[in-house]
């Protein structure tokens, strides 16, 4: 899939297409989710797919929530993803993949094979699922157990357009748009058939797109942008990051800090350290972090736009505070330099910080750590080709790996009585 700019006329009649076609299947769960994660200490993760998993940012997403926000220590994510594959290409090629012994594999294809202004036919779903069971059947032969069979996204539903120098065009969308649907049903069979996890990414990604573009316009790139309308920015990867670590089985715990107002003291749960308890005041360490969605709202590029639109922070992201004592007033609760008001009976029964809390201590330790990332991976490709032993860039490259080596952040609760 070519990497495209942003330069194609909007077409306001598809703005947002419906989550769902009056052919297609209702809204299901975003995944199967499995019993426990399946990613275990120490462990390899493999990620198979093309573009949208060699270039994109879902990858990230995901490593940097096993390393500060539900930590899986020694876990490792290997992205074997390539532009422009399809499933079909990857079984000949993936000895490099097999030989890394991963111990659970994600699959996320479909993208390149069922572009068209005309709808595939059975055949084409079950050639396609013959390359799906292929790369499942050569993971197993090589022990591996634990699978994530993931469907394809959607394309967006203003931009997709089957070539660079054609405006988008109602027909291309709309197969394309079903194509993708029928593969996701595909993709949910075969996962029953083999015994492994199913992940629905294609359903979610319609219905966030859907909601995006009604608040923040038709233009709203959700599925990536003018003259492409597959790369997701941001916003889409959030959500690909969200269906694949429920399909991972992680429960979204990230910690409970509980304040006692009569007694004038507080607890924590694992991952976080009470330093000091005085006044309503309650001063933490945590090596658990919340997930943080950096950028500005509206921009496709930043998570921030679409984070309230799906379950994101109840699913995968619930950092709780309960206040005993609080009930029958009204309390104001700063965090770092952000205050909102809560009613005692609310923060009796615990609010969720990191979803009232979009700005909070934990956001720029959270933005290097995907700085960090980025920059290890770009030092990675660039010393296997033109810095291919270069001193500064292998120096550069060791900046962005203690990067990776996250401390316990510091910070301040207050919770003081509304006046």
């Amino acid at each position: 899939m070519p990497r495209t700019v942003l330069a194609a006329a909007l077409l306001s009649a598809l703005a947002a297409l419906p989550a769902h076609a009056a052919d297609e299947k209702p809204a299901v769960p975003a995944a199967s989710v499995a019993k426990a994660p399946l990613i275990e200490p120490g462990k390899k993760l493999a990620l198979c797919g093309d573009s949208i998993t060699s270039a994109g940012l879902y990858p990230s997403y995901l490593e940097a929530y096993l390393l500060v926000c539900a930590p899986v220590p020694g876990a490792e994510i290997l992205n074997f993803g390539r532009w422009g594959e399809t499933a079909h290409q990857l079984p000949p090629t993936m000895d490099g993949a097999a030989a890394a012994k991963p111990d659970v594999v994600s699959i996320c294809y479909g993208m390149n094979s069922c572009r068209s202004g005309k709808v595939i036919g059975e055949g084409a779903v079950a050639a396609h699922n013959a390359d799906l069971k292929a790369i499942i059947e050569k993971f197993r032969a090589g022990g591996c157990t634990r699978f994530v069979l993931c469907s394809p996204g959607c394309v967006d539903s203003t931009h997709f357009t089957l070539s660079q120098s054609k405006p988008p065009e109602p027909g291309p969308i709309e197969a394309t748009q079903k194509n993708l649907t029928l593969l996701r049903d595909g993709a949910e069979k075969l996962a029953k058939e083999l015994g492994v996890v199913f992940c629905d990414v294609n359903t979610p990604m319609k219905e966030v797109m859907a909601k995006a573009k009604e608040r923040h316009g038709a233009a709203f790139a959700f599925a990536g942008g003018g003259g492409d309308g597959v790369h997701p920015g941001g916003a889409g990867h959030l959500v690909m990051a969200w269906a694949i670590l429920k399909a991972l089985g992680f429960d979204g715990h990230i910690g409970t800090v509980t304040v006692d107002l009569a007694k004038n003291a507080a607890e924590a749960g694992e991952g976080h350290k009470v330093l000091s308890c005085a006044a309503g005041v309650v001063e933490l360490e945590s090596a658990r972090w919340p997930f943080c969605f950096g950028g500005k709202p509206g921009d496709a590029r930043s998570p921030r736009s679409v984070c309230d639109l799906f379950p994101f922070n109840a699913d995968l992201n619930r950092f709780t505070l309960v206040v005993k004592g609080a009930a029958g007033k009204r309390w104001n609760v700063t965090w770092g330099a952000q205050s909102a008001a809560f009613d005692g009976a609310e923060l009796e029964k615990g609010v969720n910080l990191a979803e009232k809390f979009l700005d909070n201590p934990f956001c720029a330790p959270f933005e290097k750590i995907l700085f960090s990332l980025s920059e290890r991976n770009n030092c990675r490709r660039w010393l296997q080709k033109e810095y291919k032993g270069d001193k500064g860039m292998e120096q550069r490259l060791q900046k962005a790996l203690d990067g990776l080596k996250p401390a316990p952040v510091k910070h301040t609760l207050k919770i003081e009585e509304a006046k």
